[in-house]
């Protein structure tokens, strides 16, 4: 290689370690952890909070186990930085990133609980306010015999 070459080469090298290092392209991280594969993206040593567990965003209760495990990751992770540091120039940064991460990120927070049978009272109220509010958008002799019908039997509030 010749001397031009092998300086651009270098200076290459140098420049794409220098980006490296101050972590400017947006990355996507993918940890196992508890059972589960924590998902997130982070750039310039932040973690977009958004990003964390996007693809269980459908099933609010994987999401809620999901983000419960990555809260978890970040403080172990970062526990493990301060306690063992290495002399590695990201190092910092890295610690800055997880411990910032465990200290704000906030968890989806998600129960399922068996619903309380709901009474026969409670039913035809229920009905008979929405054939009031389906009156009130379309007040046609067909939504009026549907709301006389569905509160004929109802007390008033």
């Amino acid at each position: 290689m010749d001397p031009i070459s092998a300086l651009l080469a270098g200076y290459l090298n140098a420049a794409t370690q220098a980006f490296d290092h101050m972590d400017l392209a947006l990355r996507t991280e993918a940890i196992e952890h508890q059972g589960l594969t924590v998902t997130f993206t982070h750039q310039q040593w932040r973690i977009r909070e958004a990003s964390v567990c996007e693809g269980e965003r459908g099933d609010v209760v994987r999401l809620a186990r999901c983000t419960a495990a990555a809260k978890d990751l970040f403080r172990q992770v970062c526990q493990a930085l301060q306690a063992n540091p290495r002399n590695h120039p990201d190092d910092p940064s890295l610690q800055r990133m997880y411990c910032s991460a465990a200290a704000r990120y906030r968890p989806t927070q998600a129960s399922v609980e068996w619903a309380e049978p709901v009474e026969a009272e409670a039913q035809a109220r229920q009905a008979c306010r929405l054939a009031q509010a389906a009156l009130l958008t379309e007040n046609t002799p067909e939504t009026r015999h549907r709301r006389k019908v569905a509160c004929e039997g109802v007390k008033r509030d």
